[in-house]
């Protein structure tokens, strides 16, 4: 239950763009059912730290396992589609 706390914190932080201060509470979520949502966010909170959003390569391997965690076709094609708009933004 505590750990569920994490998740909602981060996503907190994540709503209101604080991207900085959400990482660690999704770092910290442990849930192993949630692993591929944790880590999608993950990347989108890398990916949002950017200060030049060209120089998105040094958080492919965020997506990456993301992608590697996803059990569900769905999830895979999310990670795509997520790559997608990163690299023809």
């Amino acid at each position: 239950l505590l750990d569920i706390n994490n998740l909602i914190k981060g996503l907190y932080f994540f709503s209101k763009y604080e991207y900085l201060q959400a990482l660690p509470y999704f770092e910290n979520f442990r849930k192993e059912e949630y692993k591929f949502l944790k880590l999608l966010l993950i990347a989108d909170c890398k990916y949002e730290l950017l200060q030049d959003k060209t120089t998105y390569k040094s958080v492919m391997s965020a997506y990456q396992s993301a992608f590697d965690s996803a059990n569900k076709e769905q999830n895979k094609l999310i990670i795509n589609n997520r790559i997608k708009y990163i690299k023809y933004r």
